[in-house]
């Protein structure tokens, strides 16, 4: 339970952040911070896939904010793409409505066979 975040592949061309349970707003950002540092440590381009297992309905919304204060800080440039995957209505809707900043491609999608989709499709480009 909690938040883990792993390298999705062996050529460690994606890292995965799995949110499922509690967590707390804290938590959350360590999570992004980690994924950021694993990225910076790449010589290649690092897309990224966030899955909202379980969207905790006590999630901090008034802090946003710094989240996306936390995102500006610490994403590195050689992340090119971060989707997001949920099947709750509320989160997807919430997660396209509020602005966070990043300077890379964001998707939202409903499942993870739609996130790896994109991300072939990102990384054949490139």
């Amino acid at each position: 339970m909690g938040i883990t975040v792993t390298w999705d592949n062996e050529t460690r061309t994606t890292t995965r952040i799995v949110l499922n349970g509690s967590y707390s707003l804290d938590d959350l950002l360590n999570a992004f911070r980690t994924e950021s540092e694993m990225i910076r440590g790449m010589n290649h381009p690092v897309c990224s896939i966030v899955v909202f297992d379980n969207f905790p309905m006590s999630f901090p919304m008034f802090d946003i904010a710094r989240v996306r204060d936390v995102l500006d800080e610490v994403y590195p440039r050689n992340l090119c793409m971060t989707v997001a995957v949920t099947s709750s209505p509320m989160l997807m809707h919430l997660l396209r409505t509020i602005p966070i900043r990043v300077p890379h491609t964001v998707k939202i999608v409903s499942t993870e066979e739609q996130a790896y989709r994109l991300i072939a499709d990102r990384q054949r480009v490139r």
